[in-house]
């Protein structure tokens, strides 16, 4: 069965069906953008958007347990260039001004090898092609919304992003095999009550 290659979403791609909501002719070089107010606006909003959908966390742009090895002058553990989020695993171990910090000695830490659940920010090009066309959705919509100012035309958007975004749902969860078996609450949650080991957990 032939397969379709050529039938991929890039930056340029996304701004232009942005631009289709409200007339707009096709930019025909991202060259061009800085002459071109409204598709710099685009541009913006298409950034914002692309963040707020990545900052989810989405199978594609998330490693869980990546060790954290880099370190600042000062020898401080630094959080990876590119995430979004860094979310430590150590108990009390949290993200602070770029560095690991440890609540409870209130120090940043300089012992290499910690673990975190990493968010990272990746290019929007390089993004799986139902997670680019989701944000394009989103973007349009939100687009049409302040250029114009005509919440009939943002309407319009509405029965593409439910469409867009069913399939966007649908792959995080497929892509992210989630069951409710995995990780420490559904074990702690099953003990509740129970006097595991001398300790009676209590929620």
């Amino acid at each position: 069965m032939p397969i379709n290659t050529s039938n991929t979403l890039d930056t340029l791609t996304i701004l232009n069906i942005m631009a289709s909501y409200i007339g707009i002719p096709p930019l025909t070089n991202l060259n061009d953008i800085t002459t071109e107010p409204d598709f710099l606006r685009a541009q913006e909003i298409l950034n914002d958007v692309t963040r707020s959908v990545l900052s989810q966390g989405l199978p594609c742009n998330t490693d869980f347990e990546y060790e954290l090895n880099d370190v600042d002058g000062s020898g401080y553990v630094q959080v990876p260039a590119g995430a979004l989020i860094c979310d430590p695993i150590k108990e009390n171990y949290v993200e602070r001004s770029g560095l690991i910090y440890d609540l409870d000695s209130k120090a940043y830490v300089t012992t290499t090898g910690i673990k975190a659940d990493i968010t990272w920010d990746w290019t929007l090009d390089d993004l799986p092609t139902l997670v680019q066309q989701y944000i394009s959705i989103v973007a349009s919509r939100a687009f049409v919304s302040r250029i114009k100012g005509d919440g009939e035309a943002a309407q319009m958007s509405i029965p593409d992003e439910r469409r867009v975004k069913q399939e966007f749902q649908r792959y995080v969860y497929n892509m992210g095999d989630v069951t409710i078996l995995n990780g420490e609450v559904p074990y702690l949650i099953s003990q509740a009550g129970r006097n595991h080991f001398g300790v009676n957990y209590r929620f």
